[in-house]
């Protein structure tokens, strides 16, 4: 992104997660994932006695969340168990000594987390001692989400900010991109991402269209563009999107929202019984149209979370719930080889959403000693109150069984 590019170029770090509603995610799975992003594919030579002279008593714990690093890790300690109170304080003064060690006036640390409105009460409270810590130097942290925390309220934009969004897009005078603009306005309330899909539609039915007579810039059908029929509701436009879509598209598409925010093409291989190749073959026509977008390797993510939740909601429950429980099983058996993956919860979180269907009490079984090792996980991390709520979970499975 540009933001870290800019960070980077000027010496800077710069680490991103943002947090997603279908992912069980571990307590401080989102700063601990921006951090671990900063420090891969290795840590730099330099920040390696910086860290050990920061972090040398707190790297155990460290190393739990934030498994990059584990090289700094010197000999296996184990962790002392201790109340709540003092679990959530010994996990704010271990990451904020981590990032006196990563931050400094000359090497600034940027970590930018999104969607925090699906974060839990443990995690936010970190980041508020870590925002309130007056000694880290070098430290911005940047929180995306649809409640406001405290920090800046975004707002839908205005006209004159559309105004300018349009001219810079189509190559034209504001003067020229003003009647445009304010159809836009009208038809999305401001919404950035509205905008660019009705951009994009109105693009691919020909109402705004290149100069042919060769010359640089763009014309629209100004009266075309301003009967052609809209709802109000992002929701309802993504789904008109993605029923245009080829069917099989259509059928990756809603396996993926299962998935969560992001998903791999080796996912829904396992999920749709089909080749990775027919998957990127399938996903390619949502590409086009910016319902998802490429990652790294087979991984894509969809380009707003309503994309993701127009898809979900075309699921019947059934099918959901049959999703959800091959997905908990996908992670269960990634497990074996990585004990301490965060895949731990998001397991729970796919296995919970499809506990109907488990009938047989061997399966229930097995499933509540998930429950009770993320349970020992989230005390561990400090999180008392999802400790409790798994519980809570494994409680359920377990019914009358359990006495």
């Amino acid at each position: 992104s540009e933001l870290s590019r800019t960070v980077q170029e000027g010496g800077g770090l710069f680490g991103s997660a943002r947090c997603d509603q279908l992912k069980g995610e571990e307590p401080h799975h989102a700063l601990a994932e921006a951090i671990g992003q900063v420090l891969r594919p290795s840590i730099r030579p330099e920040l390696c006695q910086q860290i050990r002279l920061a972090s040398s008593p707190h790297l155990p714990l460290l190393v739990t969340l934030v498994p990059e690093l584990s090289p700094l890790l010197e000999t296996n300690s184990t962790l002392g168990s201790v109340g709540p109170q003092e679990a959530r304080h010994r996990i704010q003064v271990a990451f904020a000594s981590l990032i006196r060690g990563l931050a400094s006036r000359g090497r600034p640390l940027v970590l930018f987390l999104d969607d925090l409105q699906w974060s839990d009460e443990t995690s936010l409270e970190l980041l508020d001692f870590l925002a309130a810590e007056p000694d880290l130097e070098g430290l911005l942290l940047i929180q995306g989400s649809r409640e406001n925390r405290g920090g800046l309220f975004l707002g839908p934009l205005e006209l004159d900010a559309i105004c300018r969004w349009t001219a810079d897009s189509f190559r034209c005078q504001t003067e020229q991109a003003l009647p445009l603009a304010k159809v836009l306005l009208q038809k999305t309330g401001g919404n950035p991402f509205f905008i660019r899909t009705l951009w994009f539609r109105l693009a691919r039915e020909r109402l705004i269209y290149r100069c042919e007579d060769g010359s640089p810039g763009w014309r629209w059908d100004q009266q075309a563009i301003h009967t052609i029929e809209i709802s109000s509701n992002l929701l309802d436009t993504m789904l008109q999107q993605i029923q245009q879509l080829p069917s099989s598209t259509q059928t990756c598409l809603i396996a993926a929202a299962c998935c969560g925010r992001s998903f791999a093409a080796s996912e829904l291989s396992q999920l749709l019984s089909l080749t990775v190749p027919d998957i990127l073959n399938d996903l390619s026509a949502a590409v086009d149209h910016l319902l998802i977008s490429p990652l790294e390797g087979d991984c894509f993510q969809f380009a707003h979370d309503r994309v993701q939740e127009a898809a979900y909601a075309q699921l019947e429950p059934t099918q959901r719930s049959q999703y959800h429980r091959l997905l908990g099983r996908f992670k269960v058996a990634q497990l074996a080889s990585h004990p301490s993956s965060p895949s731990l919860f998001e397991a729970i979180d796919h296995l919970r959403l499809s506990l109907a269907m488990m009938t047989d009490p061997k399966e229930r079984q097995q499933f509540a000693e998930l429950c009770l090792s993320a349970i020992q996980r989230a005390r561990s991390a400090g999180s008392f109150e999802r400790a409790f709520s798994l519980a809570e979970t494994a409680l359920e499975a377990l019914g009358p069984a359990r006495w």
